[in-house]
C-alpha cells in the first residue's frame, strides 16, 4: 500500500478456512521530518505490535522479518499494517510478506 499525508494501511487478507501468517513487512517514508509511527501490525495472535518511525528528507525505511512467522489470531483474519498520517511525507509505502495454511 502507498500514500503520502494520509494513513497508510497494508493488508494480508484474511481467506476462509485458512490462517494467514506474517513473515515480514518494511514501511518506508521520505519527505518532512514527521512521524509515520506509530505503526501497529494488528490481527495477530496474542496482541498487536507497535513500531515507531519518523520520516526524514532523504527517507527511511523499518524493516521486520519475524523467524517462525506469526500467525492470525484466528482463520480467515486478516493481519493489517497501519502507520499514522504524516502531514509532511511525499511518499510513505507498506509492503509485507507471509502466506496461508
Amino acid at each position: 500500500a502507498t500514500g503520502t499525508t494520509g494513513a497508510v494501511v497494508g493488508t494480508l487478507a484474511g481467506t476462509s478456512g485458512k490462517t494467514t501468517y506474517i513473515c515480514g513487512f518494511d514501511v518506508s517514508a521520505i519527505g518532512g521530518t514527521a512521524a509515520v509511527g506509530p505503526i501497529t501490525v494488528a490481527g495477530l495472535v496474542g496482541s498487536s505490535m507497535v513500531y515507531e518511525l519518523a520520516s526524514t528528507a532523504t527517507g527511511v525505511t523499518l524493516p521486520r522479518e519475524f523467524n517462525p512467522c506469526i500467525p492470525a489470531s484466528a482463520a480467515n483474519t486478516n493481519i493489517t499494517i497501519t502507520t499514522t498520517p504524516d502531514g509532511t511525507a511525499s511518499a510513505v509505502a507498506v509492503n509485507s510478506h507471509g502466506f496461508q495454511q
